[in-house]
């Protein structure tokens, strides 16, 4: 059974390892999303482009043939856990009266980031890909996520130790691949991050001084 605090007031340390975590058995910081419209860029861009079709009853999305891209921009939030990994997800589905194989469905991102504040240029991107077998069941909603950022980051892989609060992914999402036979819907992309539960004490590095 959990502990009831009750106070006018509660004031914890203002150090980057503070932090609310879950599990008495087995503590860590819970799991919050950083959630992202599907942007399709007309201007200047690729003839790569995802259609704007039924997808279910009355509602369009966007559906995506192989090769066709969208963009994100993802803002790193203050309750961000410092140091700790970020993983980049895709929710798609196939549109009603489909009939798709159970055959995979490859999202591809290629992702930069910067932190603010004046501090960093934006890295050279990387590219990870995220690989799932479709459903057969048409409307079926699918989540296929891989792993963004590292400690250690293979070549696929952002630097988890040059992450801040207050930076920004910038982020183009495309269809790498499909043997499912039908074209998927994309939702949206989110980015999977652990969150200490907390403000920062400064809205400006040092964030945590």
């Amino acid at each position: 059974m959990g502990k009831r605090i009750e106070a006018d007031e509660i004031v914890t340390s203002k150090a980057s390892t503070s932090g609310m975590k879950i599990d008495t058995e087995s503590p860590d910081y819970g799991w919050r999303d950083l959630t992202s419209d599907v942007t399709v860029r007309t201007a200047g861009a690729p003839t790569t482009l995802p259609t704007f079709e039924t997808w279910n009853g009355n509602i369009l999305a966007y559906k995506f043939a192989v090769g066709d891209l969208c963009y994100h921009t993802f803002h790193m939030p203050h309750d961000w856990a410092f140091g700790t990994d970020l993983y980049i997800h895709a929710h798609w589905s196939h549109g009603s009266g489909a009939t798709p194989t159970a055959n995979d469905v490859t999202w591809e991102f290629e992702c930069s980031w910067a932190k603010g504040f004046d501090q960093a240029v934006f890295t050279s991107p990387v590219t990870c890909s995220a690989t799932l077998a479709a459903n057969t069941t048409a409307l079926t909603h699918m989540i296929s996520e891989v792993q963004l950022t590292a400690a250690s980051p293979s070549a696929s892989q952002i630097d988890t130790d040059i992450l801040e609060v207050d930076g920004l992914f910038i982020v183009r999402t495309r269809l790498a691949a499909n043997a499912s036979g039908e074209d998927p819907f994309l939702h949206t992309v989110d980015l999977h991050y652990q969150s200490h539960s907390l403000a920062t004490k400064n809205k400006a590095p040092n964030f945590y001084s």
